[in-house]
């Protein structure tokens, strides 16, 4: 039997539509949450350095880091929910707290994009969970614990403006 290449290109076209439709649709894999990394490094929040619900400064090996937590999006502190989600990471993570950082990559304003662990809790995801904080579809393919960020976000119904569409706007 002779297959025509056309036939196996339309195939190939199809599949990968299929494939970026059903992202779109919420269809996500299911990632196990791994909460232990070779890179992650024990740090020390910086005292008042939680600028909004997604940006701080730690400490690490004496290093002073700014980490912008991957895989989501925080209100803006002028949009509404923005002070809330900022207080509520102050209040997960106070001052001098210790934390486990997973650092992933350095994004275009030289932070450094990364997962933060409080003992045994991922804070990217509960941030999430508490309505604190959107999970960022578009920025969360290198995080590793992406599926725990995509799990969190099932279960949370955020009103108002995402945090990328507000940027846009104002």
């Amino acid at each position: 039997m002779k297959i025509n290449s056309s036939f196996v290109l339309l195939v190939g076209l199809g599949l990968i539509l299929w494939g970026s439709f059903s992202r779109g649709k919420g269809i996500e894999p299911n990632f196990p949450l791994e909460k232990k990394s070779i890179a992650a490094e024990q740090c020390t929040v910086k005292p008042g350095s939680i600028y909004d619900g997604d940006t701080l400064r730690v400490f690490c090996n004496g290093e002073e880091l700014k980490l912008r937590l991957c895989g989501i999006d925080a209100p803006e502190k002028a949009q509404a929910g923005g002070i809330e989600s900022r207080n509520y990471l102050r209040s997960r993570l106070p001052d001098n707290a210790t934390v486990r950082v997973n650092p992933i990559e350095t994004d275009r304003y030289g932070r450094t994009v990364a997962e933060i662990f409080l003992g045994e809790t991922f804070i990217n995801a509960e941030l999430v969970r508490e309505g604190h904080a959107w999970h960022y579809r578009r920025y969360s393919g290198n995080c590793p614990n992406r599926g725990e960020i995509v799990r969190a976000a099932q279960g949370t119904r955020l009103t108002g403006m995402p945090p990328w569409e507000f940027r846009k706007e104002h």
